[in-house]
């Protein structure tokens, strides 16, 4: 780069009388460096350092937010290079637990990686394998869904706005275009429902208890002989991160609340709601059951007696499958280009059997065996014997005397 300037001494066919300077900054091939070294070439500053002070003049020590996952690694970008504390509240993107680029940000809410697992887990349990999930085109959509052992078909992106794909031939009739949300009730657009408002509060409320630490010099054990106490006001944000990393308190509704070293929720649960109706006809929540996750373990909760709708003819579980389990006696055969859970099932060939459902190959009967007529079991080979009565029976006896006729008369003629 410092090679090709068009800055030499001897030519004077381009910006006379000018020469051009330089900086060069190693990127590291590392978003976030990139920006750093931005800033750098904006302010001039070799080291660039923000002004820790909001609009007022007082000392900013963290931020909450953003509102959502996008925005939230927009931010962290940026704060993470300083090390400027940032806790979200809805920010539920699993990227989001990459310590390297997102290293100063933590949440009030769980990563999706366990929203999805816990989805999965619902899923296996109710013995589904063909189901469809309708999700944003952003940061939170992308990655929300997991690579799991629930087969899923290829990707249809869609306008929600619009009739592509498999949202056209239910456009027509779930929408006339003259809808209202003023005029729907239910608990999906109840907003006195504060579940957002409580996780601003665990946020602000995890601030206050950091802060809290950083003035006791709560210092971990094996960081005492390394780590200086910080005194309130004079500290970096950086600070009050170690004291954020790892923290663990009761919040204001008495639940626990514990981050590990990745600013993640380490337990918490998940509630399981049903739609149903209630005496008024308006559509309303019903908790059914319960997903409790914990750093290394997880429980899924659905008593025997939840009163679960199920929106089916015969308001019973609906299957939820391609293509349902292949009985005994046939074996399945993967249908090409198509999901896992899509295949057709093929009668066994004489001489073989499958006992099980849903097997992939037939099982060979042994020498002295064969298959039934189902082709699901192998039983013993009939032996069969001629009887004299049967004309078969008799002919062959009537050759045997024959021969022995005629072996008994070459003896007689050729020996006496």
């Amino acid at each position: 780069m410092i090679l090709q300037r068009p800055c030499k001494p001897n030519r004077t066919d381009i910006l006379p009388n000018h020469t051009l300077g330089y900086q060069i900054f190693d990127t590291c091939y590392a978003i976030s460096k990139t920006m750093e070294t931005a800033f750098t070439f904006l302010t001039g500053q070799e080291e660039y350092q923000p002004n820790f002070r909001n609009s007022t003049g007082k000392y900013l020590v963290g931020i909450i937010g953003a509102g959502g996952s996008s925005l939230s690694v927009a931010a962290s970008r940026i704060l993470g290079l300083y090390r400027m504390p940032q806790v979200g509240y809805t920010s539920s993107c699993p990227i989001l637990s990459d310590s390297y680029p997102f290293s100063a940000f933590l949440r009030t809410i769980p990563s999706d990686k366990i929203q999805s697992e816990a989805m999965v887990t619902l899923i296996k349990h109710f013995g589904w394998v063909w189901v469809g999930a309708i999700a944003a085109d952003d940061d939170y959509g992308k990655y929300g869904w997991p690579n799991s052992s629930v087969p899923y078909n290829v990707d249809h992106r869609v306008n929600m706005t619009g009739k592509e794909d498999r949202l056209y031939d239910t456009s027509d009739q779930l929408c006339t275009g003259e809808e209202k949300l003023e005029d729907l009730k239910n608990t999906y657009l109840d907003t006195s429902q504060l579940r957002t408002t409580n996780n601003v509060k665990q946020a602000v409320y995890a601030i206050a208890y950091g802060l809290d630490r950083l003035s006791r010099c709560d210092i971990r054990e094996s960081d005492k002989a390394d780590r200086p106490c910080s005194h309130i006001p004079d500290f970096q944000p950086r600070e009050l991160l170690y004291y954020l990393k790892g923290l663990r308190f009761t919040t204001h509704d008495g639940r626990q609340l514990q981050w590990d070293m990745k600013g993640d929720v380490q337990s918490g649960h998940y509630d399981i709601l049903n739609w149903q109706r209630d005496d008024a006809g308006d559509i309303t929540f019903v908790k059914v059951g319960e997903y409790k996750f914990q750093k290394l373990s997880f429980e899924l909760i659905l008593p025997k007696n939840s009163t679960i709708f199920w929106n089916t003819e015969s308001s019973r579980l609906p299957d939820s499958v391609c293509t349902k389990l292949c009985p005994p006696g046939t074996r399945k055969r993967i249908r090409y280009g198509q999901p896992t859970c899509c295949f057709d099932c093929i009668p066994c060939a004489d001489g073989y059997v499958s006992e099980k459902p849903g097997q992939r190959e037939c099982d060979a009967c042994g020498e002295d065996d064969w298959s039934n007529a189902q082709k699901s079991k192998c039983v013993p080979k009939e032996v069969e014997f001629l009887a004299y009565e049967e004309a078969l029976g008799f002919t062959l006896v009537i050759l045997s005397i024959f021969g022995a006729l005629v072996v008994l008369a070459v003896t007689v003629v050729y020996v006496i």
